[in-house]
């Protein structure tokens, strides 16, 4: 890991060992390295196999209205406070696929404060970046998401936020059009900007 630390500034040595360890065992058996000594060498000498090794390595599980108890006190608690501001910028660090940074979007709309929002979504991997600028989601998620909707105090009718396309559903271009999905590395890019909120949970968790 120092070595892609020296090498390309990804840092993965604070993840928990038991992660990372399981991490590696996969992609040495997904693409058949005989050794961690020959998938570090493949790292080191391959710039290109560089996009597969952080996509593998980082974590990209996420969905919309996670925990919905802590989306119940933005939706109470903080939303009310911020938007006495006249501009909110909010940082949702380790975005991943994007769902959290639409959940928002959707509780922003609610409360009336999207037109004067802007939502910074980012993450260290470019693959879930683009997945998440597509601003779909698989249908077969779409039961448990609107049920942590819900659970998070959202009374409107769910449908009205996206338009259903056989597996995918897609959301509405109003809550793209306040999301700014960037590439950046928490360990060693500078913040680029001054927030009212950051949201790095997908971070902390591991």
């Amino acid at each position: 890991m120092e070595d892609v630390e020296r090498l390309y500034g990804y840092d993965f040595t604070h993840y928990t060992k038991a992660s990372l360890s399981r991490r590696l065992n996969q992609l040495c058996l997904l693409d058949n390295f005989a050794s961690f000594a020959e998938l570090r060498y493949r790292v080191v000498h391959d710039p290109d196999y560089l996009q597969r090794f952080v996509e593998k390595m980082t974590v990209n599980v996420t969905e919309m209205f996670r925990d919905p108890s802590f989306f119940a006190h933005l939706r109470h608690e903080i939303l009310p406070k911020l938007g006495t501001s006249p501009f909110i910028r909010i940082w949702i660090a380790g975005c991943a696929t994007g769902e959290e940074a639409y959940s928002l979007a959707i509780l922003l709309q609610e409360a009336k404060l999207l037109h004067k929002s802007l939502i910074y979504a980012t993450d260290i991997n470019p693959t879930v970046l683009e997945q998440a600028k597509r601003a779909v989601i698989p249908m077969a998620n779409l039961k448990s998401y609107v049920e942590n909707y819900q659970l998070s105090g959202g009374k409107a009718d769910f449908s009205s936020y996206y338009t259903a396309n056989y597996n995918w559903v897609k959301l509405n271009s109003s809550l793209q059009e306040r999301i700014v999905f960037a590439s950046h590395n928490l360990v060693s890019d500078a913040s680029f900007n001054a927030f009212q909120l950051i949201l790095c949970r997908n971070v902390l968790i591991y």
